[in-house]
């Protein structure tokens, strides 16, 4: 009887042991899941900011590039073009100075999001933010893109084509544009986000 008893308390001891070991090994596999989080969504968050850095030196290089070689065009415009071609100066060096100062703050927003260093719920709500900045984004420039059009359409008279040979170049330059801008946003912006967020969303529910 004194046997079974001392077999029944080491068992019962053995099986204590491995209960208070549990809580352990399922706080190191949390951490794990919360480290291995944070890793993706810092590399997504990268991959944004690298991608918002080449545009912001890319548009500059091409803004700087597209003002030099209008100036240089500008002695062989035609006199009765001089205004429109004003026009069409202020325009492009306008829109991309806008371009400019939206990207330098879009870029700030991600670049001061620390995975490391942050509550979730700060990152979180900065992710949110960043979200919300890029569906305006989207819509800005859809809607930049059919008033360079516009412009295109007014500078160059293309209202003196004919209405088949317009409405074929029109529709074909919207379907570009609209064609880059999703696989440029769909690739390079929204889909690192998506990660991220995902990320974000899984250590909170751990």
């Amino acid at each position: 009887m004194d046997m079974e008893l001392d077999e029944l308390k080491k068992t019962w001891h053995r099986l204590d042991e491995q209960l208070k070991e549990k809580p352990l090994a399922g706080e190191e596999q949390i951490a794990r899941i919360v480290e291995q989080c944070k890793g993706q969504a810092r590399h997504s968050l990268s991959c944004i900011n690298g991608f918002q850095r080449w545009s912001l030196w890319g548009a500059g290089a091409v803004m700087l590039v597209a003002l030099i070689a209008a100036f240089i065009h500008l002695p062989e415009v035609p006199a009765e073009r001089l205004d429109k071609y004003y026009v069409l100066l202020a325009f492009i060096a306008l829109s991309f100075i806008a371009a400019l100062v939206w990207d330098f703050f879009s870029y700030r927003l991600v670049r001061d999001i620390k995975v490391d260093q942050m509550p979730v719920a700060e990152v979180a709500r900065r992710m949110e933010l960043f979200h919300r900045r890029t569906n305006r984004e989207v819509v800005g420039i859809s809607g930049w893109l059919l008033l360079c059009t516009g412009v295109q359409y007014w500078y160059y008279e293309l209202y003196l084509w004919p209405a088949t040979t317009q409405l074929t170049y029109v529709g074909l330059i919207l379907l570009f544009d609209a064609l880059l801008v999703y696989l440029l946003y769909k690739h390079l912006i929204y889909k690192p986000m998506h990660n991220a967020e995902k990320n974000i969303r899984r250590i909170n529910k751990l």
